[in-house]
Parts: structure tokens; sequence; C-alpha cells
């Protein structure tokens, strides 16, 4: 016999140390087919705003997954590896907010210089000083 339950989708690894957690999706099973979802490699982007591009972003070639299969990675990508051997950096064009994790990278090299647009006028300046630990240099981007 079938199970014609509707799908549920919910995360599995985001709030499962919340009180009633576990609790709350085994009641909700009884009701829904519950579908287990990996959500932290997940990157969104800014593209996404555009629906259309959102949808179909991935789809093809689908090589008979299931729908939105190949949307999600199954494992935790390694991001900036790039940078594994690289200990000095200039960077330009870079903004200082957001990246948690890329900034944290950063941080583990020998010598940063950031170039920041109209250097004294500019609130960046600040922040990058705020947000970079390790040794780093920040220059006006009229010296590149």
């Amino acid at each position: 016999m079938c199970n014609y339950k509707p799908v549920l989708h919910y995360s599995c690894e985001r709030y499962v140390g919340y009180d009633g957690y576990k609790e709350l999706v085994k009641e909700l099973n009884k009701k829904y087919n519950m579908c287990e979802l990996y959500t932290r490699p997940i990157i969104f982007s800014p593209e996404f705003y555009k629906k259309e591009e959102m949808n179909s972003l991935g789809a093809y070639p689908s090589k008979g997954l299931q729908p939105a299969t190949d949307l999600f990675p199954f494992d935790m990508p390694k991001l900036y590896s790039e940078l594994d051997n690289i200990n000095n950096l200039e960077i330009f064009g870079m903004s200082p907010y957001g990246d948690d994790d890329l900034i944290k990278r950063l941080n583990t090299m020998k010598k940063i210089i950031v170039y920041v647009y109209d250097k004294e006028h500019s609130e960046q300046t600040d922040i990058w000083d705020k947000v970079l630990s390790c040794p780093h240099e920040i220059k006006d981007s009229s010296e590149i």
C-alpha cells in the first residue's frame, strides 16, 4: 500500500539541539512524510532574487535525479581550498561584511594588503581593521 501523506522537508541539523525538536518531528511524521534536508553546505546567491532562475538552476541535466536533488550538495565542500598554500594576499573589491568563513581564512595568512577605494573617507577602512587579526595593511586603491 502506498503512503499518500504530503511531504514536509525539514532541516535535520540546524535545529536538532532545540528543546522539543525531535518530538515535534515525530509528531509531524504522523501526518506528513518527513524528508530530511542537510542545509549547512548550501550557499545562497544574490542572483536568486529572480525566482525563475532559482527554480531552473541546476535542474539540467538531471540524470534521473529526483526534483531538486541536484541543487543540494551531499558532501560538505571545502570552501576556499584555493587559498591553502597562499600566505600573502592583496585584496581589492571585496567587502569586509558578510562572509565570516572567508575572513577567518584570511586571518590565517602571514600578510594581507587590502586596497580600499577612497580609503580616507570610506567606512570600510575601519571595518577591515576590526575584522583582520593577521598582519595587514590598508591602502588606498589609487596605490594599486
